[in-house]
């Protein structure tokens, strides 16, 4: 007997979890998009124990297996399943639960939408919100406590930064914190200050843990509820597989039991991260195996986050020369030399992949640098990873292999040495407004600068940095094909010489994740032997007009032969 699955007929969530445990199924009348762009109109593909066992001949196939569950794509377009290379697990679920500041282009406007949440939530105790971004203001300035202490006085609230490297509070905050005049700037933090000295309400990078260890810890059941609420999400924007980009080893225990009751959705690689203490991390590392599953395993654990430097949006990203407009900063170092060598050199010995996040061009250089000093020629097998590597100014500066001195630009040695530069091309055209001001047109040339890298041999899988933009594989797709907002502005493209075409694009999302996370022998593409992970879209990607391609949707998501998610048809 077949079970037929029909696009037209919406099936909820929980109904398609249960269509587990036949032993093959069978995808049919489906447009096939092979990672190197090949498309196959007439081929069926077989799947047994999560795995692509047979691409062939619908026909064929059907006589040649009984009892198949069936799969009908209804002529949809079936690609590799899509990865998302940098995200953020735990805090996508909070952003989905909490105020959402992103589309608010005022102060105004972020107040209305805190004494709303107020209304509905009286109850709340304290007002925790997320994605505010003073360059989207008119009046592009960092905000104060003052406006917060209009909406309330009493209830401490607290609003991060669109990049989670700010926060915005209330004096309330300050109070319960101790935050006065006196307190000096922590090593690695900010405290903006008004013209008397007094905290103005907003803190950068480190010292945001002055504030945050004082937020009422969630107990385990809600943090389970957001994990869960995220990796739904994640699976109707068509990924397969997310990269979190910072696990707390509190949550490791949660992540597993989930694993061992069928209950994600999809795969998961993770990066365990401990921005306080890298001695904890090295203990971490000395102390616990890396979790590597066999190819058909859900959870990863097998990385080592770590932060060279803040963001660009809040000044906190490291450059070599000062702030366009902020000639007196050059952003914040996050990390000792020692610290991160001691944790690269722990995490050669213990099988970890290091991975650090790095914006400015000399946070880059500082990681390159230290990466090649631990590793030398060995980088490539290790496949380390710089996290967004967004300012890469083309410079030849001096590298150390072996005792012999070398000049390389970053681009050269991110290729040489087989380092992965991992980056969100949808943050480009978010920041591309903005970004000349902050460090001139001259280094913005250099930034987002994926061409050059890929150029140069380098590869790079792409993220979104969830909740920072929405996990949406198809804007990250166009953003690399075009550098245009959304609005299709500029009409050629923000620096158009850093463009790729659409297969290079699609490999960001396939098999360059898979080369990341070690799978890429049997992740990323359709053939015998791979995962049976497919992303299902309305349209072809590779060769639709370009303003088509925002308007591209999700039809499908199907991870081990198993659909997780699914919508009407048309």
């Amino acid at each position: 007997m077949k079970l037929i699955i029909l696009l037209p007929f919406f099936v909820s969530l929980t109904i398609l979890s249960t269509c587990t445990d036949i032993p093959r199924s069978l995808i049919i009348n489906a447009n096939i998009v092979t990672e190197k762009g090949k498309i196959f109109h007439d081929k069926a593909i077989l799947i047994e124990n999560q795995l692509i066992k047979e691409i062939d001949s619908q026909s064929d196939l059907m006589k040649k297996y009984k009892n198949l569950l069936v799969i009908d794509i209804k002529h949809r377009w079936l690609y590799p399943g899509f990865s998302d290379a940098h995200l953020h697990i735990l805090s996508t679920g909070r952003w989905l639960s909490q105020p959402d500041l992103a589309k608010a282009r005022s102060v105004s406007q972020i107040q209305q939408i805190l004494k709303d949440y107020i209304k509905r939530n009286p109850s709340q105790q304290w007002i925790i919100g997320r994605g505010w971004d003073q360059n989207n203001w008119e009046t592009k300035k960092f905000p104060n406590k003052t406006t917060l202490d209009e909406i309330s006085k009493t209830k401490p609230i607290l609003l991060y930064r669109v990049d989670g490297h700010a926060v915005w509070v209330n004096s309330k905050v300050l109070e319960i914190a101790g935050i006065d005049k006196s307190t000096p700037d922590p090593e690695g933090g900010k405290i903006l200050r008004l013209k008397d000295g007094t905290p103005s309400g907003v803190l950068i990078d480190k010292a945001t843990d002055l504030i945050t260890k004082y937020i009422p810890e969630e107990d385990p059941a809600t943090k389970e509820e957001y994990i869960k609420r995220a990796l739904q999400y994640f699976s109707s924007m068509g990924l397969t597989e997310v990269h979190d980009a910072y696990l707390d080893v509190s949550l490791i225990p949660l992540f597993r039991k989930l694993e061992r009751r069928n209950e994600l959705p999809l795969r998961v690689y993770s990066m365990v991260g401990n921005e306080s203490s890298p001695e904890d991390l090295k203990k971490f590392m000395q102390g616990n195996k890396p979790i590597i599953p066999d190819k058909t395993g859900f959870l990863t654990i097998r990385t080592i986050k770590t932060f060279a430097d803040g963001a660009l949006g809040s000044r906190g990203a490291l450059l070599f020369e000062p702030y366009e407009d902020e000639p007196s900063s050059r952003g914040l170092s996050l990390i000792a030399h020692r610290d991160l060598l001691e944790i690269c050199n722990t995490a050669k010995e213990t099988g970890y992949q290091v991975a650090t996040h790095a914006i400015g061009d000399s946070a880059c250089y500082f990681v390159l640098k230290t990466f090649i000093e631990s590793a030398g020629e060995n980088t490539k097998k290790l496949r380390w990873r710089i996290e967004h590597s967004q300012i890469l100014f083309p410079q030849k500066r001096k590298f150390l292999i072996n005792g012999e001195t070398i000049y390389l630009t970053p681009f050269e040695a991110f290729a040489r040495f087989g380092i992965i530069s991992s980056m969100q091309p949808v943050h480009c055209i978010s920041d591309m407004p903005w970004v000349p001001a902050r460090i001139g047109k001259k280094r913005a040339r250099y930034s987002y600068a994926w061409k050059t890298l890929i150029s140069n041999g380098a590869i790079i899988p792409a993220g979104t940095d969830c909740p920072v933009e929405p996990a949406d594989p198809i804007l990250n797709f166009y953003a690399a094909v075009t550098r245009k907002d959304t609005s299709g502005k500029p009409q050629k493209g923000w620096f158009p010489e850093e463009k790729v075409d659409r297969l290079t694009s699609l490999k960001m999302l396939t098999t360059w994740p898979a080369y990341a996370s070690f799978k890429e022998d049997y992740k990323g593409k359709i053939k015998p032997g791979y995962l049976a992970d497919f992303t299902v879209l309305d349209k072809n990607i590779l060769d639709c007009p370009e303003e088509e391609i925002l308007k591209t949707r999700v039809e499908m998501t199907i991870v081990g032969g198993k659909i997780i998610y699914s919508t009407k048809a048309p």
